[in-house]
């Protein structure tokens, strides 16, 4: 009888410390294991990778700084908080500063502000993407830079591609290869495609941005091989006797939009011989 009252009150006791611990727990949960008490998140840029060495700052309602940290390889950052208002400010050179602001509430162990999205400093503006172009042609683009930023930005441009097109940055008359932008201040720029003479291709050039962060656009040529009628002759055809001599008139033009040199060549029947004179009677 003695042992079966003594298992009672155990089970009567553990019953009881089940029951009561739940709400021992409930005016305020423990924090989960390795976790902090402050505020966190995770910066990305606009295409979604991780932004390392982001200065996050945070201050009170009083504009006193409370905590400062900067991300880490994975974009994360943790700053140890108290209850209260704040604002977290992001910088970094590149990047449009960014603010947010939160409350940590009371009875709460961390703040988790999910995903913070960071834009570039240097805007870049370009209508088209793709477009086709006919050998020897040449096409323009204009290209808008904007600095949004809080800082000067040092701008150097690059083209690279898997064709032999003729591609750069121009103001006016004058190719740029880098460019000086102060904050609020913007840069047009044109850019210029030729294409060689070549059978029809599909280039893919590549325009790089560099500044503090290199920003990257993709543009697709697609080169048409068309005839270029520089050569034209009111026949096609003509009979003539044994041993007469034919003056044809050729006339040579040029529709493109540079000077070029050309060599022209007679394949005539055998037996036939001929010449090519210019106006002046010069061979």
């Amino acid at each position: 009888m003695r042992k079966m009252g003594y298992e009672k009150v155990i089970a009567l006791t553990l019953l009881l410390l089940l029951v009561l611990a739940p709400v021992a727990g409930s005016s305020q949960p423990a924090p989960a294991v390795g976790q902090s008490v402050g505020v966190g998140g995770t910066v990305l840029n606009k295409e979604g990778f991780p932004v390392e060495g982001v200065s996050v700052v945070v201050y009170d309602t009083n504009n006193a700084v409370v905590g400062s940290t900067m991300t880490g390889p994975s974009g994360r950052f943790l700053v140890p908080l108290t209850t209260g208002t704040y604002t977290l400010k992001l910088s970094k050179p590149g990047y449009i500063e960014k603010t947010v602001q939160f409350t940590v509430g009371k009875g709460s162990f961390y703040t988790e502000l999910g995903t913070i999205v960071l834009d570039y400093s240097v805007a870049i503006s370009m209508p088209l993407v793709s477009f086709s172009l006919p050998v020897l042609g040449v096409a323009t683009l204009p290209v808008t830079l904007s600095n949004r930023g809080s800082s000067l930005e040092n701008i150097t441009l690059e083209v690279e591609g898997n064709c032999s097109l003729s591609v750069g940055f121009y103001s006016g008359s004058f190719q740029v290869n880098s460019l000086l932008l102060n904050p609020g201040d913007s840069q047009s720029l044109t850019l210029k495609v030729k294409a060689p003479y070549m059978q029809n291709a599909a280039c893919l050039v590549q325009l790089r941005f560099t500044s503090n962060v290199v920003q990257e656009r993709k543009l697709l040529v697609n080169v048409v091989n068309q005839p270029l009628s520089l050569i034209s002759s009111q026949l096609t055809s003509i009979r003539v006797a044994p041993g007469a001599v034919l003056q044809l008139p050729v006339r040579i033009s040029n529709k493109l939009s540079d000077a070029f040199r050309a060599r022209i060549a007679l394949e005539l029947p055998s037996g036939w011989s001929g010449v090519v004179k210019d106006a002046a009677g010069n061979v």
